[in-house]
């Protein structure tokens, strides 16, 4: 109590006035200098505000510029990688193409190259009804054909049927090695029957049914074409013993004669062109080389010559027999191309003994189809109603429907 007492004291409570205000005043002094100071802090605050929102905008923009451009360019990246997947893929499709084996490679481009070189038959079928896929083919023949014979030769001894060949009207020419021929309807019955003075080997019709037809390699065979009318007596077309030596296989088409010669070497074996009356128009030569043929076929409007005891096909092309390569894909042995036809469905038709095969008409697949026949089968003819027409050696004449309808 002493010491407070002493403490305020008169003289110690002014001295405490006087420095409560004294501090009162520095506290006023310092608030006024102060204050524009202050202000000064807000103001720089503020622009340093506004500085930090354009940067702050500045940055948010240049981010959204950078991140716009990453994407564009990911996008880009996106591309390139499933352009190089795509590249690979094609890359090893075209490395699982080349490992296919050669010889199916060479049978594909060779389908595509017949494919395109067709054109419309003539006087048989239109493109529409060739027949169909090959995994379908087979379903279309028989397995055993039923026979059943027109008629017994009954004209001489050791009769074979060497030719048969249809007409536009759909009636049948048959040409016998007892120098022979008859003209049959499509039901069998015998229309015309006819002697002649040479033994008729191959034979074809012309546009208006009239057959002809060369000896190939009989007894004292003659380089001529004879021609027999449906009305009238045979008569020679033309004589070309001073083309070649022998005449074998025989077509007409487009108001043409194409004949298969046979001659002495360097040109053994050629074609020559003819007019309806007999005049010669040009040669075909093999090329690159000579080879064994004796029968020429038309197969879709395209010629081919035919290899005489196998199922080679050379193209009539270009004024040359194209022997480069053949063909057809198929390989028959012991097979007689003068038994050889063309039926309305571009099927070729090829006999061995007893067998018919035939090639479908892609020329690449082969099917088979057994007679049991006890005479080998010497031609065959497919009639305009799928007729199949067969003749033998021993002479008979047989007729079947060979497509299962």
């Amino acid at each position: 109590m002493f010491l407070f007492a002493d403490f305020f004291s008169q003289k110690n409570w002014q001295r405490f006035f006087y420095y409560i205000h004294t501090v009162h005043i520095l506290n006023t002094r310092e608030r006024r200098m102060s204050l524009p100071f202050l202000k000064g802090i807000e103001a720089n605050e503020a622009e340093s505000t506004t500085s930090n929102k354009k940067v702050d905008g500045d940055r948010n923009v240049k981010i959204k510029y950078n991140l716009r451009k990453r994407k564009h360019t990911d996008e880009e990246d996106d591309k390139e990688k499933d352009a190089a997947n795509s590249s690979s893929k094609q890359s090893r499709t075209n490395q699982t193409e080349n490992k296919r084996p050669r010889k199916a490679q060479q049978s594909t481009v060779l389908l595509e190259r017949t494919q395109r070189r067709r054109t419309k038959p003539r006087n048989i079928v239109s493109r529409a009804n060739v027949s169909s896929p090959q995994d379908d083919f087979a379903k279309l023949f028989l397995k055993k054909i039923d026979i059943h014979v027109i008629t017994n030769s009954n004209i001489g001894i050791n009769t074979s049927i060497n030719g048969i060949c249809v007409t536009n009207d759909n009636l049948i020419w048959v040409s016998y090695s007892t120098n022979h021929v008859k003209l049959f309807d499509s039901a069998g019955n015998v229309l015309r029957s006819v002697d002649l003075e040479q033994i008729p080997v191959f034979n074809c019709c012309t546009p208006n049914g009239d057959l002809l037809f060369t000896q190939g390699y009989a007894n004292d065979a003659r380089a001529e074409v004879i021609m027999v009318p449906r009305e009238g007596d045979p008569r020679p077309l033309v004589d070309l013993s001073s083309y070649a030596k022998n005449l074998c296989g025989l077509l007409c088409q487009e108001e043409m004669i194409y004949i298969v010669c046979h001659g002495k070497a360097p040109l053994k074996y050629f074609v020559i062109k003819l007019d309806m009356e007999g005049d010669v128009k040009e040669t075909y030569r093999a090329s690159p080389k000579n080879v064994n043929i004796n029968h020429i076929i038309s197969h879709y409007d395209r010629l081919y010559v035919m290899g005489t005891n196998n199922s080679c096909l050379f193209p009539l092309e270009n004024d040359i027999i194209s022997t480069k390569e053949k063909v057809n894909k198929v390989s028959l042995r012991d097979t007689s191309s003068a038994s050889a036809c063309v039926d309305n469905h571009g099927n070729v038709l090829l006999c061995s003994a007893s067998t018919i095969y035939v090639v479908d008409p892609s020329l690449q697949c082969v099917h088979k189809i057994c007679t049991e026949f006890s005479s080998s089968i010497r031609t065959t003819a497919v009639d305009h109603r799928d007729q199949l027409w067969i003749g033998t050696y021993d002479g008979n004449l047989h007729a079947a429907h060979y497509i299962s309808i």
